[in-house]
Formats: structure tokens, C-alpha cells, sequence
């Protein structure tokens, strides 16, 4: 009798073991998928700001062309009254301006762009480091509770 006891409890630690096991299992499972939700949020996060400075930066961009515009307008109305000769160096300067503002707003952009795809992926190797880590880690506990 004795002995059958002694059975009956050791068969009992085995499957409250397991289910220790099975909940350390869920509750990592469970760390991991709230890990991964949080990354994406930061990640959704950073490209809302990206799309943000980039429509900010535009916006910008628009209003000093719109600016430019407007005075280089205004300097080659008073030209056209005065010099005839002095107006086609004017319409080419004008011309010269527009397209270096363009080409510097260009450059500026494929900068910021640049910067952004960057800054995606470095925030994308991180996360993706981190979750590789996380699921060594819970590979190495597992293995360790094997």
C-alpha cells in the first residue's frame, strides 16, 4: 500500500511539472507577442514622423518657391518697363533660380529620404536583433527545462 502511494505521487509531479512548463512556455509566448506588438507600434511610430517631416519639409519647400516666385515676379515687372535688354538677363536668372532651388530642394529630399529608409532600417536590424535574442533566449530556456 505504501508503495502504491509513493507511485501515485510521483506520477502526480510529472504533469504538475509539465504544467509549469506549459505556462512558462504561454507566458514567454505571451512576452514575446506583446515585445513584437510594441515594436511594431514604435516602427508604425517612426514612419508617421518620417511622413510628417517629409510633409512638413515639402510644405516648406513649396512656400519658398512660392515666395521666390512672387518676388522674382515682382523684379522682372519693373524690368520689363524700364530695360528691354536688361529683361532677358532677368528672365534667365529667374529661370537659373527656380531650377537651382529645385535641384538643392531635390538633393534635399533624396537626403532626407535617404536618412529615413536609413533610419527604418537600422530601427529594423534592432528589432530584429532583439527578436532573435528574445527567441534564444526562450529556446535556451527551454532547452534548459527539457
Amino acid at each position: 500500500m505504501w508503495a502504491m502511494s509513493e507511485v501515485n505521487m510521483s506520477d502526480m509531479s510529472i504533469p504538475n511539472h509539465n504544467n509549469a512548463k506549459e505556462a512558462l512556455n504561454r507566458k514567454q509566448s505571451t512576452e514575446i507577442r506583446r515585445l513584437e506588438e510594441q515594436l511594431q507600434k514604435q516602427l508604425a511610430k517612426v514612419k508617421e514622423d518620417n511622413e510628417r517631416e517629409l510633409a512638413r519639409v515639402s510644405k516648406d519647400y513649396e512656400v519658398a518657391i512660392s515666395q521666390d516666385k512672387t518676388e522674382n515676379d515682382m523684379k522682372l515687372n519693373k524690368l520689363r518697363q524700364s530695360y528691354s535688354k536688361r529683361l532677358e538677363e532677368e528672365n534667365m536668372k529667374y529661370e537659373t533660380t527656380i531650377q537651382e532651388l529645385k535641384q538643392a530642394q531635390d538633393a534635399r529630399m533624396a537626403e532626407l529620404r535617404s536618412n529615413q529608409e536609413k533610419e527604418v532600417a537600422r530601427t529594423l536590424e534592432s528589432h530584429q536583433e532583439y527578436m532573435e535574442r528574445a527567441k534564444q533566449r526562450f529556446e535556451e530556456q527551454k532547452a534548459k527545462e527539457a
